[in-house]
């Protein structure tokens, strides 16, 4: 029998048993897994007064067992009803693979994103350094979807190629541009493309108009029709192996000392455009020594634009038709030059970060990737 109240409390504190903290701890694996399975839990209202003082919601620390968790809020600027956050991987082929998470809050108010798996095999991809060394990574984008969402997306490439008149640029009439969308590759690549005329080479969308199109017409709207936006301003990043301080891993993603094996919370912000000239010319200097690389190892003498419509036929109804896969080889070249000159990462400065966070979702993240993917 203990002496009175006083020593039995100090031995249940001691036991943990009237510790909110560690009593919630070890319910959360518990509460968790009856979640999953909808199943009710009845507690005495003594347990009820310590998870409410514990504060087992969004603020609460993470599962143990959690590889990763994310807590904030999204930006979404549309309706959020029928919606749930997931994290959108890129893969291999030019499509997204859409993964579940376990969420917990007032979605899209504050929420907390739990991870407790690493990402699958199949969206894995190789980090290429200038050096030839590559390492496995994972990059995702915190996105939102229909709870019957597919399990992938696919994405996008787009393409402008100027109709050359015979005595060189724009015909008197304006400028002939034909708009390439296309989805998968090789056999697979399906593509919609449009002629437009323009009354000059840098006109507005808004002044061009259609003259013909072909192909399936949904192709364009790809991927945003299983999903309402991608992160602008954070990715999941995770790593197979350690990126060792000072390796081209760690130095694109903002990480100088390095960053350990798993899951990273990268913050992407968007470079003030003070800064946008300096950006511009790196680009021109990083692009001039890929097409120097180019004609070095084919023993030609192009310029960006002959390279690019190098690989363009004559169509039977005018104008030209172009295969922009050929210029692959150049874009790779690109990416290595800038990252060998230092070119800042698109128009976004990376860096780890920490929560909470406000996501904003919008539609041109897939144009900023970091280089090297």
């Amino acid at each position: 029998m203990f002496a009175d109240s006083k020593d039995l409390r100090a031995r249940l504190f001691a036991s943990g048993l009237l510790d909110p903290h560690i009593f919630v701890m070890r319910l959360l694996p518990f509460l968790r897994l009856l979640s999953l399975h909808k199943v009710t839990l009845s507690l005495p209202s003594a347990a009820l007064a310590l998870l409410f003082v514990s504060g087992s919601g969004c603020d609460s620390e993470p599962a143990s067992d959690a590889l990763l968790s994310v807590q904030g809020s999204f930006e979404l600027g549309a309706d959020p009803t029928g919606l749930t956050p997931a994290v959108a991987f890129l893969t291999r082929e030019p499509a997204l693979h859409i993964a579940d998470v376990h969420a917990q809050g007032d979605f899209p108010g504050h929420v907390r994103i739990d991870l407790y798996d690493p990402p699958p095999e199949d969206v894995f991809l190789d980090f290429r350094g200038v050096d030839g060394s590559t390492t496995k990574l994972a990059l995702g984008l915190l996105t939102a979807v229909a709870l019957d969402h597919p399990d992938y997306a696919p994405v996008i490439t787009r393409h402008m190629s100027l109709i050359v008149s015979m005595g060189g640029g724009c015909a008197p009439e304006g400028c002939s541009f034909w708009e390439q969308f296309c989805i998968g590759l090789g056999s697979d690549e399906e593509c919609y493309q449009k002629l437009l005329n323009c009354p000059a080479p840098d006109s507005p969308a808004a002044d061009c108009a259609e003259v013909e199109s072909e192909g399936d017409s949904d192709i364009p709207k790809q991927p945003w029709v299983s999903i309402q936006g991608l992160s602008e301003n954070y990715y999941i990043l995770y790593l197979k192996q350690p990126a060792e301080a000072g390796s081209q891993v760690a130095i694109a993603f903002g990480a100088r000392q390095g960053l350990g094996a798993g899951y990273h919370l990268i913050a992407a912000r968007r470079l003030p455009e003070s800064e946008q000239a300096n950006i511009e010319g790196c680009k021109l200097r990083a692009e001039r020594l890929a097409l120097d690389r180019y004609n070095g190892k084919h023993g030609v003498s192009l310029e960006l634009q002959e390279l690019e419509r190098l690989n363009c036929k004559e169509r039977e109804s005018g104008g030209l038709h172009c295969n922009y896969s050929e210029s692959r080889e150049f874009w790779t070249l690109y990416a290595d030059a800038a990252f060998e000159l230092e070119c800042p990462t698109g128009t976004k400065d990376l860096s780890p970060a920490s929560n909470p966070i406000a996501v904003q979702l919008g539609r041109s993240a897939l144009q900023d990737l970091p280089p090297g993917l």
